[in-house]
């Protein structure tokens, strides 16, 4: 019964790595969401991993490896509306 416990314990500290890790992905996909209780529930959960993994600089790695990907810019959150002109 204590390896279960065990097994139980190490795979919710995993998967907490892996959240800290891909905060900023994790945050933007919260963000893109459309409007709705999901959107603002997952927004709730990421934004403090997200304040959690830059304060502890976990989200280097993946900054790191995004610009060597030549992905910079996939974190960036663009919140500008594009209107159209009109003729």
């Amino acid at each position: 019964m204590r390896s279960a416990g065990s097994a139980i314990v190490v795979s919710l500290l995993a998967l907490l790595a892996g959240a800290l890790l891909n905060a900023p992905g994790l945050h933007k996909s919260a963000t893109i969401q459309p409007e709705g209780w999901k959107r603002d529930v997952a927004l709730a959960v990421t934004r403090p991993l997200e304040s959690a993994s830059e304060a502890l600089r976990l989200d280097g790695p993946r900054r790191e490896m995004k610009a060597v990907l030549g992905r910079s810019e996939d974190d960036e959150i663009d919140t500008g509306v594009a209107v159209p002109e009109s003729p």
